[in-house]
């Protein structure tokens, strides 16, 4: 979900894995093993019925990685009410800690940031959260992850004291997070 360019198609490809990838805004496509749908990840019934086309149950795992940061605070609650049924092993979301700016990306209104989310919002629904991608603290509060500090060397600083305090387990000083949730 918000599946976007999708890097990891290649490595999923060579894999084995088949993927239904579901955004906005690229054209949609079918093969075999990579299928893209152009839909709202809101627009639930479609993506049950895009599901249902795929497999023919439930798909193993639900991935969305930067996607329920761009929706309203409102609609993202109501994805996360929705993602478990649609997932037979495993759901997994990516966000930034707390709210980011961003505005359009390359003109695509759907990029905007509408809302920021925490660990503690995928805790109270059952979910494991790790921290990524450095801390918090040193970086400014935009999209692009830059840092505050104009330091040559900075990114790597940020690398070694992330795992040197472990901040992986600390969700909440990390710049993003993982939430994870193993489906019984």
């Amino acid at each position: 979900m918000g599946a976007g360019k999708n890097p990891q198609e290649k490595i999923c490809s060579d894999l084995s894995i088949r993927q239904l990838l579901i955004d906005l805004g690229y054209p949609e496509s079918t093969s075999p093993r990579i299928q893209r749908r152009s839909i709202n990840i809101l627009d639930f019934t479609s993506i049950e019925r895009a599901i249902s086309e795929f497999v023919d149950d439930r798909v193993d795992a639900l991935v969305s990685i930067g996607s329920i940061e761009h929706l309203k605070r409102e609609d993202g609650e109501s994805l996360l009410n929705q993602v478990e049924s649609w997932a037979k092993k495993l759901v997994i979301f990516e966000t930034p800690n707390g709210f980011v700016h961003q505005g359009p990306v390359d003109n695509n209104i759907h990029q905007i940031h509408l809302s920021g989310w925490v660990p503690q919002d995928f805790y109270k629904r059952g979910y494991k959260v790790y921290g990524t991608t450095g801390l918090k603290i040193l970086k400014k509060d935009s999209n692009k992850g830059e840092y505050k500090f104009p330091i040559r060397g900075m990114k790597l600083l940020d690398v070694l004291i992330s795992r040197v305090l472990f901040a992986k387990f600390f969700p909440s000083l990390c710049f993003n997070f993982i939430a994870f949730k193993k489906i019984e």
